[in-house]
């Protein structure tokens, strides 16, 4: 008991460590070169079934893989590269995206998470979007902001996973020629604050009913 309770304290008082990202290369790194193959500097097009991008896979289209010191003057939400889900062909919504299977466990909560990237340059001062799903639960999403050349937004979405496997995805939506992708993350769902010291204010209550049946 007195294990436990060490345990759960030291939880809630530092709070609850950052999970482990379930996605491969939520973050669109890797050391394989872009091969520059629609003629631009630190950029390549990968289209419909391609993996060359580490852990995912190309659906739709076709999307851009960008890395920094590219000639667009857009930079990574994070680390030196990025996707863009429109590629160097697509509009009108007739978007690229990309999907990756990760490993669940049924009934468990997650939380997937990524930087949705807009351009005021490149959408013309309107709103992009994408849609972005995990299993059954699907949402989308839209970069608001509209005022710089590059701006990032963060968003989530919470799901319950229904299998021990899980397929992630993100679709372009809307756009003029732009829809960032960086920073992708899931992580099992935690429980608040409040449970945690719930938790302790239980435990609490019985080590102490423990003690006097002791005395007793």
């Amino acid at each position: 008991m007195k294990k436990l309770t060490l345990l759960l304290a030291l939880a809630l008082a530092g709070g609850v460590a950052q999970a482990d990202n379930l996605l491969i290369n939520g973050g669109f790194e890797g050391s394989a070169p872009l091969q520059n193959n629609r003629g631009d500097a630190n950029s390549m097009a990968l289209t419909t079934g391609s993996t060359y991008l580490p852990g995912w896979r190309v659906i739709g289209p076709e999307v851009a893989w960008i890395g920094q010191g590219n000639p667009y003057n857009l930079h990574a939400a994070e680390g030196e590269r990025f996707v863009d889900l429109t590629g160097w062909l697509n509009q009108n919504g007739n978007q690229g995206g990309l999907t990756q299977t990760i490993q669940t466990v049924a009934g468990q909560q997650y939380v997937l998470e990524f930087d949705l990237g807009s351009s005021s340059f490149y959408n013309w001062g309107q709103p992009n979007s994408l849609t972005a799903s995990a299993g059954n639960a699907s949402q989308l999403f839209s970069n608001t902001n509209v005022s710089d050349y590059g701006s990032w937004q963060h968003f989530s979405l919470n799901f319950t996973a229904t299998g021990n496997t899980t397929e992630i995805s993100f679709v372009g939506n809307t756009a003029g020629y732009y829809i960032g992708l960086d920073n992708a993350r899931v992580t099992a769902a935690v429980p608040e604050i409040e449970t945690w010291a719930g938790l302790l204010a239980g435990l609490g209550a019985l080590g102490l009913l423990a003690r006097r049946r002791k005395q007793g």
